[in-house]
């Protein structure tokens, strides 16, 4: 995985269990090398939370936690596959509506052209 400072500021996501909504938060880097990430927040995760540079498509888990002044410093084990479920990772779309439905007569006419 590539070093991810080619930027300073990242949306880091994260989920407090797998039941939990979905959280994101924006972050300093402050330093990334090619298997972890150093960041400064406001906000404090605990050890071993699944999490996502979402800018990049970076994933780890939170290696380590602690204050410094008004923010907190993690340091994010990177890793090639994400932890997080990809459902999670995703913002949810709202509410979809239909408008219309197609009658069986209607989707067969459709489907005829593609030998389905």
């Amino acid at each position: 995985m590539a070093a991810v400072n080619r930027k300073d500021r990242f949306i880091l996501r994260w989920a407090e269990t797998c039941d939990s909504a979905l959280q994101e938060h924006l972050v300093e880097v402050i330093s990334s090398q090619q298997t972890k990430t150093v960041l400064r927040s406001t906000v404090s995760l605990q050890e071993h939370t699944a999490v996502l540079l979402a800018d990049v498509g970076a994933g780890g888990t939170v290696q380590s936690c602690y204050k410094e002044g008004g923010a907190f410093i993690l340091t994010i084990s990177l890793k090639d596959e994400i932890n997080i479920p990809s459902s999670e990772l995703q913002r949810d779309p709202g509410l979809l509506a239909v408008d219309d439905f197609l009658s069986e007569a209607q989707e067969a006419e459709i489907l005829k052209h593609w030998n389905v």
